[in-house]
């Protein structure tokens, strides 16, 4: 096991080295002229050319590459050209109000989704079973950002319960949770419906029954158990959309995170920002999926058995 680990770690090498030029090459082939932007339409030329020799902006693809991994195998994500602040320094600062809302997203679907689909798989074909799918497909038809402002609009605008920006105390991370969470919860009730579908038609279960073990142990103790490994998957894919719908929500409740960060660069053409902020954002879902290869082998005893088996024959 320890192995499996060093090794996918080892394969994170690679990875990254191939999301660094696909980031870095769609940002140096982007139309625009940070410098232009920075200085604004009255600048003259001589100004232009002085600002593209500080930043960088001169030189050729591949210098302005190597420089790029350079800084980043040092952990220095640049400067921004607009504030000039370390970019580092900023991502970590507003990092935590990301993880934050992507967290708490990440859990509230969990608590929605896998309960919602248990129960629309143990009544198949009842109305508890139609709810929950109806309820899954209104859920993952909603975008983000729509449900967001209709929160705003129900609960702050209208009711005056939630407050609409900012993150001065809990209450400001409801209803960006909830807006980021839904679709999540949908995903995670469909897959939860169909594992649990399949793993209650063995025999084992058929078994347990027989034998007058509780409709709830067999349930949750026998069924749910065998059915995770098709739901994990699902949940580590997930965490890449829970930050994505996180960035998105920032902007709509202006929470000072990693999303307002990025928008901002991205208007601005702050490139150090872009590929900082981008660069951190492939990281974090590199290894939450690393994280989810772990947890299989930790639900699957077969899984244990095959790494095992390889470090014997090895």
């Amino acid at each position: 096991m320890f192995q499996y680990i060093i090794k996918r770690l080892l394969w994170l090498i690679p990875i990254m080295l191939g999301v660094s030029i696909l980031i870095f090459s769609i940002m140096y082939f982007t139309t625009g002229d940070p410098a232009r932007i920075m200085l604004g339409s009255m600048a003259t030329e001589e100004q232009l050319e002085q600002a593209r020799e500080e930043m960088g902006l001169n030189k050729s693809y591949i210098a302005q590459y190597a420089d790029f991994l350079t800084d980043l195998l040092r952990l220095d994500l640049g400067t921004s050209y607009v504030s000039k602040q370390d970019v580092f320094h900023e991502v970590v600062t507003r990092a935590p109000y990301t993880l934050r809302v992507a967290v708490l997203a990440l859990a509230i679907s969990i608590l929605i989704g896998i309960p919602l689909g248990i129960v629309a798989a143990t009544h198949q074909y009842t109305w508890r079973d139609n709810a929950s799918m109806l309820l899954s497909m209104l859920f993952v038809s909603m975008p983000n950002f729509w449900v967001a402002m209709l929160l705003v609009l129900l609960f702050s605008l209208s009711l005056g319960w939630l407050p609409a920006v900012g993150v001065s105390s809990w209450k400001c991370y409801i209803m960006p949770c909830i807006a980021v969470s839904l679709s999540g919860a949908a995903a995670f009730a469909r897959q939860t419906r169909s594992s649990m579908l399949e793993v209650i038609r063995q025999d084992y279960i058929t078994t347990a029954r027989a034998k007058g073990v509780k409709e709830n142990l067999v349930i949750w103790k026998h069924g749910m158990k065998n059915a995770l490994i098709p739901i994990i998957t699902v949940i580590g894919t997930r965490v890449g959309n829970m930050l994505g719908g996180a960035l998105i929500a920032e902007t709509v409740f202006s929470i000072p995170g990693m999303g307002v960060y990025m928008l901002t660069a991205i208007n601005n053409r702050d490139y150090p920002v872009i590929r900082g902020t981008a660069m951190i954002i492939c990281i974090w879902f590199s290894i939450c999926m690393l994280l989810v290869d772990i947890i299989y082998a930790g639900v699957d005893p077969r899984i244990r058995s095959q790494f095992a088996k390889k470090k014997k024959r090895g």
